[in-house]
């Protein structure tokens, strides 16, 4: 490797650190055997599915009882498991679903979250879900949950949701790709306290990932140039 591709690759390292999101643990509790059934539209009779609704007991940064949070699963698709630990990055919610996802989670959190009752539970899931499906269909469609879903929809079209309506709501993406993401609400502990800090104001945090990125790849091309102007 010559001399000019070495440094050519420490730039390009050093802004990659830069535009990195910082990684938290965090962790679900036990089974809170939150099973939801419902017949989804479209079933045949007698046809039923079973599910695990949020909110789920968790928590962020260590697993103590001041650290304990709300989690809502927002990747139907993906798993994890009960009693995992894992690391994530931390980001403000952001787009048409993370910010309906965050609308319906405050909604059953003023429900009660957890000591409300079974039904607004696993409706609110099942809404937060259809909601944030990447591809239509893969969640089935309960019928209960409609109404939150247009209600979500409602809220975000007339332009009432941004993220600094949700200053107790982060979304968690875990480092591996495999695992849901949780959308986090209602925290206490101080260290989501910090990192919210960090994070508000942000409306995506694409932006000043794209801005660094950008500001990095203009810095290597004037290097370069100036490499080949100088002949070395």
């Amino acid at each position: 490797m010559t001399g000019k591709t070495i440094r050519l690759a420490v730039a390009m390292i050093a802004c990659a650190g830069l535009a990195a999101a910082s990684t938290i643990t965090f962790g679900l509790g036990g089974d809170p055997n939150q099973y939801y059934t419902f017949t989804p539209d479209g079933a045949p009779a007698g046809v039923t599915s079973t599910e695990p609704v949020g909110p789920y007991p968790g928590w962020l940064g260590e697993n103590t009882e001041a650290d304990s949070n709300l989690l809502f699963c927002i990747t139907f698709l993906k798993t994890a498991n009960w009693g995992g630990t894992y690391s994530a990055s931390v980001i403000a919610p952001f787009g048409a679903q993370q910010l309906q996802a965050a609308y319906l989670a405050a909604e059953l959190i003023s429900l009660g979250g957890r000591q409300a009752t079974l039904a607004e539970q696993g409706a609110i899931s099942m809404a937060i879900w259809q909601i944030t499906d990447p591809t239509p269909g893969d969640v089935p469609r309960d019928p209960a949950a409609q109404s939150y879903v247009n209600e979500a929809l409602h809220a975000y079209s007339s332009g009432r949701l941004s993220a600094a309506d949700f200053p107790n709501t982060a979304i968690l993406v875990p480092t591996d790709p495999s695992i849901q993401e949780f959308l986090i609400a209602g925290p206490s502990n101080p260290i989501f306290s910090a990192l919210q800090t960090q994070i508000s104001g942000v409306p995506e945090p694409g932006t000043p990932f794209l801005l660094l990125g950008g500001a990095c790849l203009m810095g290597i091309s004037r290097l370069i140039a100036a490499r080949k102007a100088s002949g070395k």
